[in-house]
């Protein structure tokens, strides 16, 4: 899993790229990102898979700071092993954050 910014020369914004990997997840999956930029939406930023059978979104965000997950296939939630920082949820579990 990786996290990639890209940050704006003349705009206080950043363009975030969310990857899963192909090994993190089943075959077949259905992969969402989930998080305070879209209301922890279940399915409505759903990642591409690529041609290596990769997974990615990308999104332009004002700077800040962000928690988010990734909801695989409507069944459990994974984190993001390069986010900057994981805080705990109110589900007693972590989520993971951005910082940009």
């Amino acid at each position: 899993m990786s996290v990639k910014k890209v940050y704006s020369k003349s705009k206080p914004e950043c363009k975030v790229t969310f990857s899963v990997s192909a090994a993190n997840v089943p075959e077949k999956a259905i992969v969402y990102l989930c998080g305070d930029f879209n209301n922890w939406e279940e399915k409505s930023l759903r990642l591409k898979k690529n041609k290596t059978g990769n997974y990615s979104v990308s999104l332009t965000l004002p700077l800040g700071k962000y928690q988010f997950k990734y909801n695989v296939d409507g069944q459990y939630w994974i984190n993001d092993d390069a986010a900057d920082a994981y805080p705990s949820n109110v589900f007693g579990s972590d989520n993971s954050l951005i910082e940009l």
